[in-house]
């Protein structure tokens, strides 16, 4: 009796250790992911509660404004929230699904983390789980400053208007909290294809730089489409009704395809009564098992498919290391290009400095197409087109104003390693001289190119 006591014990003991080391894991990859060095802190924990509200609350009340002035004028009908909620919530889970593919690809398959983690007193199986469990904190971290304020302000709109009961705001919490997992588990199962293809476009980088330019190309050729659609002259006054049929006719014609998502509002503020109101019905529970049983089916999937294969790839990436590298020729080059030439190579390979430069570059002739678009269709005075004029020339200037971030952080970003620059043999303006060029470089194309397009579309000589 007293050594099956002892066992129990010593199996409870093993449990409970096994799980403390399953949550450091998972806090230490959670760290990387995201800064949790304020939480050490309590004025901290504090300052940055009190700003991420502030925040959200300014996201929503920023959508609650949009929403009763376009209910004012007339462009859309209040009672037709739920499907604005649809729009939403489908942009927000097809954002979601693209970041945790991409992410969850880099962390499951390719991440140099892995080499440490396999060496834990952790199974592998555990830290494959911590991996899918700290995307989905960060999914739920993200929510707080876009879906959830945004979805607040339309269910505020719902109910100001008697559309919904106020039960939706106790209830809408839960749905949420399962909603959000949809994409981190949809996405580890789309980090298989997306692997392979990763593999193939290492292999052959001309097909990677081939795809990339396709998408592109195609991505910007529809956006400057849609833009020169915009009819020449727009009358509001006499032509709201108009926009409000086609505004409504598009949001109908979203919610008729968008059926998961519909299903997912519907779960959230209940179907529509006799009272011409949304409330509890017997679908409620119906669509939250549905709900739940889909993201546990999701889970074991990833568990059986996704699961292996990250084993197989961490293996093979530590045997690959284990393996000769191959040497490289030591070319000597001046001290300009050196630095210069470091410069670029650290930058294309840190996607977020990469995508953020790339995204406001290419960004920036578009919006000014679509300002003068929109401004052209109007029929404006003279200080109405001067201050035209200005919004053309202060986001001419984004590029530029965009890299100051970048710029301002470029020494204190290297930490520790900083005092190793001072050991090198050069005059300190060179590489400074390095990191400003690079930005300004890469702007000049696409300043010249918002230049051409002011002035072919704001009627300015070139």
């Amino acid at each position: 009796m007293a050594n099956e006591v002892k066992v129990k014990m010593k199996k409870s003991s093993e449990k409970q250790s096994e799980f403390k080391s399953f949550v450091s894991v998972t806090k230490m990859q959670l760290k990387n992911k995201v800064d949790l060095s304020w939480t050490k802190n309590f004025k901290s924990v504090i300052r940055v509660v009190i700003l991420t509200l502030l925040k959200s609350i300014i996201v929503g009340a920023l959508a609650f404004v949009m929403l009763y002035v376009l209910n004012l004028l007339g462009i859309y009908r209040a009672w037709n929230t739920y499907q604005v909620v649809i729009v939403i919530l489908s942009l927000s889970l097809i954002l979601s699904l693209i970041s945790c593919t991409f992410g969850l690809t880099q962390n499951l398959y390719f991440s140099d983390d892995n080499k440490v983690l396999i060496t834990f007193p952790v199974s592998a199986n555990k830290i494959f789980i911590s991996k899918i469990i700290v995307y989905y904190i960060y999914e739920l971290k993200r929510s707080i400053t876009f879906l959830i304020p945004i979805t607040l302000a339309c269910f505020l709109m719902l109910f100001i208007n008697g559309k919904i009961s106020i039960f939706v705001f106790l209830w809408m919490w839960v749905p949420l909290l399962f909603i959000i997992a949809i994409p981190v588990l949809v996405g580890a199962l789309l980090s298989l294809p997306v692997m392979g293809i990763k593999i193939l476009f290492n292999k052959v980088p001309a097909l990677r730089i081939i795809f990339i330019s396709v998408v592109s190309v195609s991505v910007i050729s529809l956006v400057v489409y849609t833009i020169l659609s915009i009819p020449y002259y727009v009358d509001f006054n006499n032509q709201i009704l108009i926009i409000s049929d086609a505004l409504n006719n598009f949001l109908r014609t979203l919610e008729k395809y968008l059926v998961i998502e519909g299903q997912l509002v519907y779960l959230m503020i209940g179907d529509l009564n006799d009272a011409n109101q949304y409330g509890i019905s017997l679908w409620i529970p119906l669509r939250f098992i549905v709900l739940v049983g889909s993201l546990a089916l999701l889970a074991l999937l990833s568990y059986l498919i996704s699961r292996p294969l990250f084993l197989k790839m961490v293996s093979k990436t530590i045997e690959k290391d284990a393996g000769l590298t191959k040497s490289t020729k030591n070319v000597k080059h001046g001290k300009i290009f050196t630095f210069f030439n470091k410069e670029l190579k650290v930058n294309i390979r840190n996607i977020n400095v990469l995508g953020t430069l790339a995204v406001t570059y290419i960004a920036t002739p578009i919006l000014i197409l679509l300002i003068n678009k929109i401004f052209g269709a109007m029929d404006l005075s003279n200080l109405g087109r001067v201050m035209t004029c200005a919004f053309n020339v202060l986001l001419i200037c984004l590029p530029l104003l965009a890299t100051n971030s970048l710029i301002a952080s470029m020494y204190s970003k290297e930490g520790r390693a900083g005092y190793i620059k001072k050991t090198k043999p050069v005059k300190p303006y060179y590489p400074l001289l390095a990191k400003m060029s690079l930005s300004v470089i890469l702007s000049i194309p696409s300043i010249i190119v918002s230049v051409i397009v002011f002035s072919i579309t704001g009627g300015l000589p070139l």
